[in-house]
């Protein structure tokens, strides 16, 4: 068997395992019956973390995380100290546990639930963290890892949200080069300070979307529209589209970017993803309570990924107000 996870945290890795299964060579998916699981908190698990209800998270994740001024920064720790302030009231029991160290523990019951004396993992993303664990608790116990994109594991919160901005913002200027060499690019020499104009606007004038969802597509959506294309190649000719379209003022596709990266349903629900990989990152590392502290990270996270540094610092504001230590 081959136990695979996707990343996230949060993701489900249910659907994974039929696409590991396609994409690998077939010499070597030949060799492994592929597993997938959802962590603990995750998905299918019960129970599993409930925090927001579908239209708080839209008003949670429509919040402007660039703030320039005393009235956004207080909208950023109104929305933070909510958001974890509801995990409390509905998932309480649950947030102490739901830490990697103790998913890959559940990864040990799996391994020998599948009758191996050791383990075969496939981990992406945060899935390396997961596998990174497994072989600090159980070495002896390790047959092959695979950690594709690996995490530090020696990093603070602050620290990895930082590198994760850098991450975005290399992949974006990857992207904008392809784009400038093609057709039809909206993007000049200077694509992030394009992009940062239109995310600043449509924080304070949303652009339209016709997608009837009730969402506002502000720039913070916007952002996570542009992000969610970012992770493949494969979705650059659609952030392309989307970004054409924004740029003339209509950010629908970019919302619907948004929406398959976040696992928004059409009937406003929300896939747990959100809420499991708030809860698990904010126990998993430690973070400050103090104000000060998260506005020095994402000054120094803006200077060094204009783009992404400060809303993904301000994204995880809530593990400051967390009501389970780190």
């Amino acid at each position: 068997p081959l136990l695979v996870n996707p990343g996230g945290p949060g993701g489900s890795g249910l659907t994974l395992a039929g696409f590991v299964a396609s994409s690998l060579p077939k010499a070597v998916a030949a060799q492994y019956d592929i597993v997938g699981f959802d962590p603990r908190g995750v998905g299918g698990s019960d129970p599993a973390v409930s925090c927001m209800t579908g239209p708080e998270l839209d008003k949670y994740l429509s919040t402007d995380e660039t703030p320039d001024n005393a009235a956004q920064l207080a909208a950023v720790v109104q929305q933070g100290k909510f958001y974890a302030s509801r995990c409390e009231q509905n998932s309480r029991a649950l947030l102490p546990y739901v830490g990697t160290q103790n998913a890959a523990r559940d990864l040990d019951v799996l391994r020998a639930a599948l009758g191996q004396s050791r383990l075969t993992y496939l981990g992406k993303s945060y899935g390396t963290y997961l596998g990174t664990w497994y072989a600090q608790l159980f070495p002896h116990r390790v047959r092959a890892l695979v950690l594709d994109g690996a995490v530090d594991p020696d990093t603070s919160g602050l620290q990895s949200d930082a590198v994760q901005a850098e991450g975005f913002q290399t992949a974006f200027g990857s992207f904008a080069a392809w784009c400038r060499a093609g057709s039809g690019c909206p993007l000049g020499q200077d694509a992030a300070g394009q992009l940062e104009a239109l995310i600043v606007r449509a924080n304070s004038r949303p652009l339209s979307q016709e997608l009837g969802t009730g969402q506002v597509a502000s720039g913070a959506l916007l952002l996570d529209g542009v992000a969610a294309a970012l992770y493949s190649k494969s979705t650059w000719p659609d952030l392309k589209d989307a970004l054409v379209n924004a740029f003339n003022g209509d950010g629908t596709v970019l919302v619907q970017l948004a929406n398959l990266l976040l696992e928004r349903n059409a009937d406003g629900t929300y896939a747990n993803l959100v809420d499991a990989n708030t809860a698990i990152s904010c126990v998993d590392r430690p973070w400050p309570r103090s104000l000060a502290s998260w506005q020095a990270a994402a000054s120094a996270a803006e200077r060094a990924a204009p783009l992404f540094g400060a809303s993904i610092v301000w994204g995880n504001l809530p593990c400051a107000y967390w009501p389970v230590p780190a």
